[in-house]
């Protein structure tokens, strides 16, 4: 095989060429750092070690040729991570100022964990300031940019690690999801992004913003490589596509599928058509009752917990900072807005509405979605993963929308909400590009603690649809 032609391997294509000796890991890495340094107009990477990555690749291929049994599942493989992970030997800036001096002296879980695998860990991918965005438009360190369109966002907070995997820089990275951040990233960059259950991944060593609704999840360019490093993190067995003609998906009436761009309409209405004529079952659901109760908690929720995540981490981790000091130095205007709200006791939001939002609220939404799913016996939700396609980089208060100039932020993450707050597993499938040639992706969502069924599914989607174009 080409040299040139390494870097649009999938991760699990690599692995299959990894195992037979038909390429090299140092091969592989070689490759995807020549294509990121091509394509450094991204501004995926915040940190990337060419020297260290085929250093790592090196020593993984001596122990594969000198192995005499199995090795790590994710041997030689290299993953990227974002840039609030930490990781010994690697910055962890998170795009913001007062963090550029911080090196970790551990890892973080999830890091540890697939260095255990065997993973070669990519560098360090950009991220919008503090994951507090859904551009990664920043002051700091400049925007980052879609590979499909490089005039476009890649979404965020997790855009670098979607333009990485997007642009095929790196086959997989992990990014972190308190709001759509793995989700809408995979949507906007053409790629596949898993948002675990949340407390399924490990969270240790993550710059967190609500232990509610924080998890970690990969994006990479297959479901299977999606199950691959799930598998590695949750050791467990591979998941069995499902059989199409046995599906029943939920398709919810009103707000997920109301005031859609016209061709984000038309691609997932005409997806959902394709599913119905290879022999899966679409179920009308109404999901607009508890939609309502998901919008009225929502942010409340992030800014009540924000604060003190954020100064426990700076805390425990030994930064020498305040979280005043963290958030007072913020760069980007939008996250110094939200960093104003958070600093500003008048703005606080009321235990009392926080405990009755958690002990309360969030059971309910869950009982009411469980109930749905239990009702019309679904395998799974789906509905588009974002109203739009990517938005213009400077559209970071307003942007279009059939005419209209809407709230970029919330509306790049509209449908991401429930999903969030009651931990549901969902993974976001590429299908299909506008006129424009701007990714447009499906989420499918799962039921708690469904995700090895999520994944059998989301194979079966995957298989009966076509390959969206690549950039």
């Amino acid at each position: 095989m080409q040299k040139m032609v390494l870097w649009k391997l999938t991760l699990t294509e690599a692995n299959a060429l990894l195992e037979k000796g038909n390429i090299t890991s140092v091969e592989l890495v070689s490759s995807l750092l020549d294509r990121a340094d091509a394509l450094g107009e991204l501004n995926a990477f915040a940190h990337l070690d060419h020297e260290e990555i085929l250093s790592a690749a090196r020593d993984c291929d001596v122990r594969r040729k000198d192995a005499d049994g199995p090795l790590p599942i994710l041997h030689g493989l290299p993953i990227s991570l974002k840039d609030n992970i930490a990781c010994v030997g690697m910055p962890m800036r998170a795009n913001t100022p007062a963090l550029q001096n911080f090196e970790p002296t551990q890892d973080a879980t999830v890091a540890a964990k697939l260095k255990a695998a065997g993973a070669i860990l990519f560098g360090k991918n950009t991220m919008h300031e503090l994951a507090f965005g859904g551009t990664s438009n920043n002051t700091f360190g400049g925007p980052v940019r879609n590979p499909f369109d490089t005039t476009r966002v890649p979404a965020g907070s997790s855009g670098g690690t979607g333009a990485a995997v997007g642009g095929r820089l790196v086959p997989a990275g992990i990014g972190s999801d308190t709001g759509g951040s793995v989700r809408v990233p995979a949507s906007f960059n053409g790629v596949f992004g898993y948002r675990p259950t949340t407390g399924r991944w490990p969270g240790h060593g993550v710059l967190p913003l609500s232990h509610t609704r924080d998890t970690l999840g990969p994006l990479a360019r297959s479901v299977s490589d999606l199950d691959l490093i799930d598998r590695a993190l949750s050791e467990r067995a591979p998941a069995v596509m499902a059989e199409i003609r046995t599906l029943r998906l939920g398709k919810p009436s009103g707000f997920y599928w109301d005031n859609l761009a016209e061709d984000v309409r038309t691609v997932c209405e005409r997806t959902l058509s394709r599913l119905a004529g290879a022999g899966a079952t679409i179920v009308e659901i109404d999901l607009v009752p508890l939609t309502n109760l998901v919008r009225e908690i929502a942010f409340p929720i992030v800014f009540y917990e924000a604060v003190p995540e954020l100064t426990g981490f700076l805390e425990k981790w030994k930064t020498e900072l305040t979280v005043e000091t963290l958030l007072s130095s913020v760069a980007s205007p939008d996250v110094a807005a939200v960093a104003k709200i958070l600093m500003d006791p008048a703005q606080a939001v009321p235990s009392s509405a926080y405990n009755r939002a958690i002990e309360e609220m969030i059971p309910e939404i869950a009982a009411g979605h469980a109930k749905i799913l239990a009702e019309h016996q679904l395998d799974g939700i789906v509905y588009p993963t974002s109203p739009i396609t990517a938005p213009k980089i400077g559209d970071d208060e307003t942007t279009d929308l059939n005419g209209e100039q809407v709230p970029t932020f919330l509306t790049v993450i509209r449908n991401m909400d429930i999903g969030s707050l009651i931990a549901l597993p969902t993974i976001s499938l590429p299908v299909g590009v506008d006129r424009n040639g701007l990714p447009i992706g499906l989420a499918l969502e799962g039921a708690h603690a469904g995700d090895e069924k999520l994944f059998a599914v989301a194979l079966s989607l995957e298989a009966s649809l076509p390959a969206i174009p690549q950039p």
